[in-house]
């Protein structure tokens, strides 16, 4: 049998390889701290307001479970599918945080002792979430030094996008909705914002596209070639 050549740099073609020890600690030490995050909240939707918010309760014990995978994935207990395990966990924290987040602010608004820590908590959720989205995607782009390389391109393709909507975030997008009163001058302001939002429009499909690529690169050929049957 004459078995076709194989680029030894090119590590699709066997299992995904352990993300190792670093990431596997830290992705259990995120973990830990949504698991340890949902008590609290439980309290709240439990026994701090008159009624009991079944719904947000519910989205806390499936944010417990999540963060039980999560620590399952840093302890190794999963040896495929590593990466994807964790974007679960990343989603379901986020899906469940936004739900319990306007539940509770809609209930414990006006309260003194709980309204005013409702946002930065969710903010901390966020933060977990994101930490978590690192590590998986780290898991994958470690596996090929293109993905890398894929992704520092799309960061700087994406730059100029990040850069103006901070710039329009802390207050100087006032002149999108305000019209000017010379004819000349608001026709041009209409055009500048049609072709900035094209370009942007432009520069984050191309960002994108090479952040889906560098996913893609990482993947092993078990995951994306069906062998016979």
């Amino acid at each position: 049998m004459i078995t076709p050549a194989t680029n030894p740099s090119d590590t699709r073609g066997a299992a995904a390889p352990d993300p190792g020890r670093p990431v596997r600690t830290l992705a259990l030490i995120v973990s830990l701290l949504i698991a340890v995050s949902v008590p609290p909240v439980l309290y709240v939707t439990m026994f701090a307001g008159p009624a009991k918010l079944w719904f947000s309760t519910l989205f806390e014990l499936t944010v417990l479970g999540a963060a039980v995978v999560g620590m399952l994935a840093g302890a190794g207990r999963f040896r495929e599918a590593w990466a994807l395990s964790l974007a679960c966990v990343m989603g379901t924290l986020v899906v469940t945080s936004v739900f319990t987040t306007v539940e509770v602010r809609a209930n414990f608004r006006d309260d003194p002792s709980i309204g005013r820590l409702i946002m930065p908590f969710a903010g901390f959720r966020l933060a977990l979430a994101g930490s978590v989205a690192v590590l998986a995607s780290w898991a994958v782009w470690s596996r090929d030094r293109r993905s890398r390389g894929l992704v520092l391109r799309a960061f700087l393709v994406l730059l100029p996008v990040i850069a103006c909507g901070a710039w329009l975030a802390i207050g100087n997008g006032g002149f999108l909705a305000t019209p000017l009163a010379s004819p000349l001058g608001e026709a041009i302001r209409i055009a500048g914002i049609l072709v900035g939002g094209l370009i942007g429009i432009g520069l984050v499909s191309v960002g994108g596209h090479l952040l889906i690529r560098s996913y893609e690169i990482g993947r092993p050929a078990s995951e994306t070639e069906s062998g016979p049957v």
